[in-house]
């Protein structure tokens, strides 16, 4: 009877032990990933940041490229338009007013 007690005290204290083992292990692997998990976060928010600012100066590149071109052709167009010679004084003077204020915007 005696080895039947010791031999449940023995296969306890196994269980125990290693259940404790594989706790500790789990703890430490958590502290040892922790601070890398740490390390990594902001730098991967920096990057992503840093993406999207990127995008964003480019896409205000594109839109400000994009009209300028436009206006550069408004202003050929008014200056074609001022080259005809059929135009009225008046005419001709709305047109530079346009064409100053095309100008102006640039």
């Amino acid at each position: 009877m005696l080895g039947i007690y010791l031999l449940i005290a023995a296969l306890s204290f196994l269980a125990l032990y290693f259940a404790v083992k594989k706790l500790t292990l789990n703890i430490d692997e958590q502290t040892l990933l922790e601070p890398i998990k740490m390390d990594i976060y902001p730098k991967f928010c920096d990057l992503i940041d840093e993406k999207i600012r990127e995008f964003k100066e480019n896409v205000q590149n594109a839109n400000l490229a994009l009209k300028i071109s436009n206006q550069k052709e408004r202003i050929k167009k008014i200056k074609s338009q001022l080259e005809n010679e059929n135009l009225s004084p008046e005419k001709k003077n709305q047109l530079n007013n346009q064409m100053s204020d095309e100008l102006k915007q640039l």
